[in-house]
């Protein structure tokens, strides 16, 4: 079987992985709220 990925599978093992986010923010806040009835 042949595996047709377009995803980065490289690892980075002890290197860190540099993550720039827009305006040199420092945290990142998700909220979901999730409702359901019945």
């Amino acid at each position: 079987m042949q595996k047709n990925n377009s995803r980065n599978m490289i690892g980075y093992g002890s290197k860190k992985f540099k993550v720039e986010w827009p305006n040199k923010a420092r945290l990142a806040v998700q909220i979901v709220l999730n409702y359901e009835e019945g």
